[in-house]
């Protein structure tokens, strides 16, 4: 007796069943058919797939390139929306008033009903008109604009601020006491990047630059280290926590101006004057700062902090405030400054970062007090004199934007026969600046010029201590003229002409832009016409 399985293989061992499987013939191979699965995964197929999204992604970026400039034409703007504010409350109070619907309500009137509740804007944006822009990004309009919330564990106060497109301001305000890792894990950059997201990336009608997650030399400062207090301490001072561009040792000019011009936003949207400033940190980017100066930040702390001397405090602040950005004012607010008239809020408001550079500069380093070569005697009366400069970049060895060593040669006396032409009309000079030049210096020799032309380039940010109504003029590409210096020149005030953008400039260099040639004449008779603007002066024959 077997079981089921024995009586199988026993069938299967019967004679019958033998012969069938020996003699039987052996069927052909029938060809192979691929499932589509196969098919899609074949080179060719993957290959046209890939092509296909390629394509489909170049279409995407085109388009949304030219929706974006359309809107531009349209005067449309992807800015914040538009809050009231209640100028009543605003006046009465330093702290920042938030409105939300019809009611404000100050930081300082967050009670425990409000504090798990973030005050924010409401959520439509609003395409904005020339007018409303050019009233807009004001420190009273972005401190309207700012979002407020309360850390019950480390009993502290946030405030963030879109100070522009890409660049955000942030302040913390202890209300007591408490130690360095409780206030660390509950205000530090892990905690406000996790609470930003919670509060406000996840919105709808979010506008704000995401905090780093991460400290960066050049983009997010390392605030965690001075939160908190030790034992028998009190919060006390404001510390403003800044990053390598705002010293300005291994970032150029440009980068070092960009900084500072944030830095002294965020402090007029948090209503906080120099005399408030503890300290500047960390030392190896802020005070003291060096004397004779070397950076830009050795002359222009005075629009920060009242004094330059070294802060025996690190720790224990009462108010430490902070800039992180992918860009700078100067980068994303550079298509709203061309709407604007010289007499609008917003050209007013960062018209005054200009002043208060001037003013900081002739305080640290004497600036126009030393002597003054802008003018001559005429007839018994005193005539002003045209400065004419001209920003040479030989001296910058392994830089580019420079003209080439015989084409250099040439424009060199194309300049001194154009400028002897003038007689004593005009002072040409001929600024090269390099690491051997003091700061101090540079500072002055630029500081009495009146037109102030020369390659793309760094050395065009001493524009900064320029008299507003300047002229400037850029050898550059389209991108670094309408990128860079133009938007200083428009802030400062200054007149501003591209010569990259006129017709028939002629411009020619190598894959270093390294020039080699450009029209001599074209940029001669631009010359000329700055020089008018300031002197109507016969043109030199």
């Amino acid at each position: 007796q077997v079981g089921t399985k024995g009586k199988r293989a026993a069938a299967l061992m019967h004679p019958h069943h033998i012969v069938h499987l020996v003699s039987r013939p052996r069927r052909p191979l029938r060809p192979r058919h691929h499932s589509p699965f196969t098919m899609l995964c074949s080179k060719e197929i993957l290959a046209l797939l890939s092509a296909l999204w390629m394509c489909t992604v170049a279409f995407t970026v085109i388009r949304l390139s030219s929706i974006w400039e359309d809107s531009l034409d349209n005067n449309t703007w992807p800015a914040k929306p538009s809050v009231e504010v209640n100028t009543n409350i605003a006046n009465s109070t330093k702290h920042p008033i938030m409105t939300l619907s019809k009611r404000a309500i100050p930081p300082a009137a967050i009670n425990s009903t409000t504090r798990t509740k973030i005050l924010h804007a409401p959520s439509k944006p609003l395409a904005i008109n020339d007018h409303l822009i050019c009233s807009d990004n004001t420190a009273e309009t972005i401190r309207a604009t700012g979002e407020h919330w309360h850390i019950e564990a480390a009993d502290a106060n946030i405030s963030m601020y879109n100070l522009a497109a890409g660049t955000l301001g942030v302040q913390i305000t202890s209300l007591s006491s408490k130690s360095p890792g409780v206030m660390r894990s509950f205000a530090g950059r892990l905690a406000l990047k996790h609470q930003q997201a919670d509060k406000l990336l996840s919105r709808e009608d979010n506008y704000f630059h995401a905090m780093s997650e991460a400290h960066h030399d050049d983009k997010a400062p390392e605030f965690d280290q001075y939160l908190g207090c030790d034992d028998g301490q009190s919060p006390s001072g404001t510390a403003v926590v800044v990053v390598e561009s705002f010293h300005g040792g291994k970032r150029n000019m440009w980068h070092s101006l960009a900084n500072h011009h944030g830095i002294w936003l965020l402090l007029q949207v948090l209503d906080v004057p120099p005399s408030e400033v503890t300290a500047i940190l960390p030392d190896k980017f802020g005070t003291p700062f060096e004397d004779p100066p070397r950076f830009v930040s050795d002359v222009l702390w005075p629009m920060h902090i009242q004094t330059n001397k070294p802060s025996s405090q690190k720790n224990c602040f009462e108010k430490i405030a902070f800039m992180e950005t992918n860009s700078s004012p100067y980068w994303s607010l550079r298509f709203i400054r061309e709407k604007c008239s010289a007499e609008s809020p917003y050209m007013k408001e960062h018209g005054k970062f200009h002043e208060e550079a001037r003013d900081a500069a002739m305080s640290v380093v004497g600036l126009g007090q030393k002597n003054t070569t802008n003018s001559k005697e005429a007839g018994g009366e005193q005539q002003s004199k045209v400065v004419v400069c001209y920003m040479s970049r030989r001296l910058r060895p392994g830089r580019t934007r420079h003209f080439s060593q015989d084409f250099d040669a040439f424009m060199e006396k194309k300049f001194d026969d154009w400028a002897s032409g003038y007689g004593d009309s005009i002072e040409f000079r001929r600024l090269e600046f390099d690491e051997n030049v003091p700061f101090a210096s540079q500072a002055e020799k630029t500081y009495e010029c009146s037109v102030l032309f020369g390659n793309h380039g760094a050395g065009l940010g001493h524009m900064i201590w320029m008299e507003s109504g300047a002229q400037i003029i850029e050898i550059g590409n389209y991108m670094a003229c309408e990128t860079y210096y133009k938007s200083m020149a428009v802030w400062y005030g200054h007149d501003y002409t591209c010569f990259s953008e006129l017709d028939g400039h002629k411009i020619k260099h190598d894959k270093n832009q390294v020039y080699q040639s450009l029209n001599v004449t074209l940029l001669l008779n631009v010359l000329d016409d700055a020089i008018a603007l300031h002197h109507p002066l016969d043109t030199p024959g």
